[in-house]
């Protein structure tokens, strides 16, 4: 026995676990507490508080006792405060001075809950393809989602990096975000640069996927012009020395090197001389895209000699620089100048146009050179185009051509093909020191007739007697002279074929089409030809040939030998060596045969099928008949022949025991008076029906009737039930019956 002994107990209320359960990120939760009582003799001490484990940091001991007196109640306090999102835990542990326990341990575990930021699934950028001018500003709207369980707050931190970030403007940073709700970011887009402006910008939030970035593509555009190729706003084009009573054109090309589309205002003269004529962009054609160009026309007539000026200015939408000071850049002048002078003017007249010409013929013209100016001129050159169409017989050259004089030439055209066939009567003259050039178009209409065909659908490769097939033929008009065309048929089998529809077409252009329908209905099972002619334009044939079929049925069977007054079955194979398919239909027999099935079968071309009969003579003798098929469905050539014979045995059975690899043996023990075997021979898989019969042939007991396969096998007659006398045991498989005679002893 120990006496005067104690042993010092802390003991412990718990919770033994503390467990904080879901806290937002970086928020402090309500305090908890592990509780303990002091039961022992003394005062318990404690030391070496402390939070251990995966996530200390996480946890804080906000009230932790230095000492516990006797019968008192304590505790320890921890807050959770989670620093990331998921599953926290750490530990609790600390000494005592007791017997039990000297240390403590208390899990703490606890839940981080964290936004989480999204963004439009499909939106890979913002402001893409986005063309805004200069000045301008557009505005884009990013919807920010939070799928998260606690607030989403977007700092104000976020920021546009990248290449141009100048470019773009954060217009508008949502507030707190809850659960499941979904805000917006504005951001403006105005460039001050032309092209594709890239940033980014960067969005900075509580989440727990941390920064997102969305790429921003903008796409600055300026409109630009250049006139003539100047990248100046005043430009000088000069006429230099123009005959009295000529014209000289200048175009001026307007061409925009810019990302947008420049707007011509107004495009006029501002000053000008009445020999000056203006021909302006009016219109849509005052618009000009990207890399486009348009013209205005500016022509120089003198109406006498001497110096002339004109100015034209154009206004356009280009907005000012971005230069400091601004500067107005939207206007540009066009200074033309030019001197009237006296001088020849040579010119070509005649009829443009010979007539139509058949292909291969020629026809001629006479054309005239004229001076129509104030000076005297010298003819240097005169030539047509095209020397393959057209033939010219020139003057004698250099000729001089007096101011209001003339001289003739001829021009003979010859078409080599048919429609129009062009060409230009040119030449060129020198008046003084001015080289002045003349033309006259040439035109002479080409005809010709001419006919093509196209069998757009062809017959069938053949084509059974009693069907019908269609050929399609369309007949082009490939001439230029207006033709209708009518179809005939022609040749040896020509009464098989048809013309479905009007044979005669409406009258077709150049380039039209007429189509016929041939039908084609064969009456032999042999190759049939005809020619479809076509009359009008140049006419044409097309041969026809398509070969005609049927159906070659032939087939013959005997049934088995047959007493009379008995009835056997038999089948006749009927083969089809034709080319089409025929059905047999209902057949006709008459007495002592019977048809019994399989007319409603197609047989199809090359293949074979089953006719169904029965033999019931009622008078000895041998029977044959060809079958007739007076319902058949498809036509055999020649006529289907199908021959089925039987024969009727005199007196009794006769016997016979071997026939195309079958054979009955002689039954044991003969005479028989109870069981006796008897051995067969199958050479193929046979339905085999064995059976007894007496001296009249009258059946007196059935043995088999089923498919057996090929093999030999022992049968059992049990004669116990038979009177004595003579019988006969009958096997038939196939088309074979077999017979032997066995005697029963009483």
């Amino acid at each position: 026995v120990i006496s005067d002994t104690r042993y010092d107990v802390l003991t412990l209320l718990g919770p033994n676990s503390l467990d904080f359960g879901a806290v937002p990120y970086l928020t402090t939760s309500n305090p908890m507490y592990t509780k303990f009582t002091n039961h022992s003799s003394r005062t318990i001490t404690f030391s070496n508080f402390a939070v251990t484990g995966t996530n200390p940091n996480d946890f804080t001991i906000i009230y932790s006792p230095s000492s516990i007196p006797v019968g008192a109640t304590d505790s320890v306090g921890v807050t959770y405060t989670p620093q990331a999102s998921g599953t926290r835990a750490a530990n609790l542990t600390f000494n005592t001075d007791a017997d039990v326990p000297t240390s403590v341990n208390v899990p703490l575990s606890g839940y981080g809950l964290r936004p989480f930021i999204a963004l439009p699934q499909f939106l890979y950028s913002m402001f893409d393809h986005s063309h805004v001018r200069f000045a301008d500003t557009a505005w884009a709207t990013l919807m920010v989602t939070n799928t998260g369980q606690v607030p989403l707050h977007i700092s104000p931190s976020t920021n546009i990096t990248g290449d141009y970030p100048q470019m773009y403007t954060i217009q508008r940073l949502p507030p707190a975000i809850g659960p499941d709700q979904t805000d917006s970011i504005v951001i403006s887009f105005e460039p001050t640069i032309e092209g594709l402006m890239d940033a980014q910008i960067n969005i900075v939030s509580d989440a727990d996927n941390g920064t997102q970035v969305m790429p921003l593509k903008g796409i600055g555009i300026l409109a630009r012009l250049v006139v003539n190729n100047a990248y100046m706003n005043n430009v000088a084009m000069g006429f230099d020395s123009v005959a009295v009573g000529t014209d000289s054109c200048f175009q001026v090309t307007l061409f925009n090197p810019g990302s947008d589309t420049v707007a011509i205002e107004k495009n006029f003269f501002s000053s000008a001389d009445y020999d000056f004529h203006l021909t302006p962009i009016v219109g849509s054609d005052s618009l000009i895209a990207p890399n486009a160009s348009q013209t205005i026309g500016v022509c120089f007539q003198p109406l006498k000699r001497g110096y002339r000026t004109a100015e034209l200015r154009i206004v356009t939408n280009i907005p000012l620089t971005y230069a400091d000071p601004r500067q107005d850049t939207s206007q540009f002048t066009v200074l033309f100048t030019g001197t009237g002078v006296p001088n020849g003017n040579f010119s070509i007249t005649g009829p443009s146009m010979v007539d139509t010409v058949a292909v291969g013929k020629s026809a001629c013209q006479m054309d005239t050179l004229w001076n129509t100016g104030q000076a005297s001129l010298t003819v240097t050159s005169l030539s047509v185009s095209d020397s393959s169409e057209f033939m010219l017989t020139p003057p004698t050259l250099p000729l001089v051509l007096a101011p209001g004089t003339f001289q003739t030439v001829q021009v003979c055209a010859d078409p080599s093909a048919m429609n129009d066939r062009m060409a230009n009567l040119s030449g060129m003259a020198m008046s003084g020191e001015k080289l002045d050039s003349a033309s006259l178009p040439l035109d002479v209409y080409g005809t010709s007739v001419c006919t093509s065909d196209t069998i757009t659908s062809p017959f069938a490769t053949s084509v059974c007697v009693g069907d019908t097939s269609m050929q399609m033929i369309q007949v082009t008009n490939c001439g230029n002279v207006a033709t209708a065309y009518k179809a005939t048929l022609s040749g040896a089998n020509a009464s098989d074929f048809s013309i479905v529809g009007s044979p005669t077409s409406s009258s077709e252009s150049a380039g039209g089409t007429a189509t016929f329908t041939v039908a084609f209905a064969p009456t032999t099972n042999t190759p049939e030809t005809a020619t479809l002619n076509i009359a009008g334009g140049a006419g044409t044939s097309i041969p026809l040939t398509v070969n005609g079929s049927a159906a070659i049925i032939a087939g013959s069977a005997t049934a088995p030998t047959t007493a009379v007054n008995a009835t056997s079955n038999f089948s006749v194979t009927v083969n089809n060596t034709g080319t089409c398919d025929w059905t047999p239909g209902t057949p006709t027999v008459t007495a002592p045969f019977t048809y019994v099935s399989g007319g409603t079968t197609a047989i199809a071309a090359g293949g074979s099928g089953k006719l169904n009969f029965t033999f019931a003579p009622t008078a000895s003798g041998t029977y044959t008949q060809t079958v007739n098929f007076p319902n058949s469905t498809g036509t055999s050539i020649p006529a289907a022949n199908v021959i089925i014979s039987g024969s009727t045995e005199s007196a009794g059975v006769s016997e016979v025991s071997e026939a195309q690899g079958y054979s009955l043996e002689q039954n044991y023990p003969n005479p028989a008076s109870g069981k006796s075997q008897v051995g067969i021979t199958l050479p193929v898989s046979s339905v085999v029906h064995f059976v007894v019969v007496d001296v009249k042939g009258e059946v007196v007991e059935t043995l088999l009737d089923q498919r057996m396969n090929a093999g030999t096998y022992a049968i059992t007659i049990d004669a116990s039930q038979l009177a004595s006398g003579t019988y006969y045991y009958q096997m038939t498989a196939g088309n074979v019956t077999l017979s032997r005679q066995m005697e029963v002893e009483r």
